[in-house]
């Protein structure tokens, strides 16, 4: 089939449709890269879970991201921003300590 054609109604277009192909093709290597780029920083101790941290890390500070910019006020979304980096500080002081 061509990748479209015309018709007496309109036109039709061929679409081919990969279910999950943008999300495979994003977390592909996903967790190989976070474990070897964000880990390498963090402190190496038994009592530290620097994968478990670094996964923290990332989905806080992208669901941080999204509701900053979910909303219209800008002192509270720097408010959700700074909320967000000093759990992540306070849970990363508490082993460096």
């Amino acid at each position: 089939m061509p990748a479209w054609r015309l018709r007496e109604d309109g036109i039709e277009i061929a679409v081919r449709v990969t279910p999950r192909a943008a999300r495979d093709s994003f977390a592909a290597g996903t967790e190989e890269h976070f474990a070897a780029r964000l880990t390498a920083h963090l402190p190496v101790r038994k009592d530290f879970d620097a994968d478990g941290f670094t996964l923290a890390l990332v989905c806080t500070m992208a669901g941080a991201v999204a509701l900053s910019r979910a909303v219209t006020d800008p002192g509270f979304s720097v408010r959700i921003l700074d909320s967000a980096r000093a759990e992540l500080q306070a849970r990363l002081d508490r082993f460096e300590s």
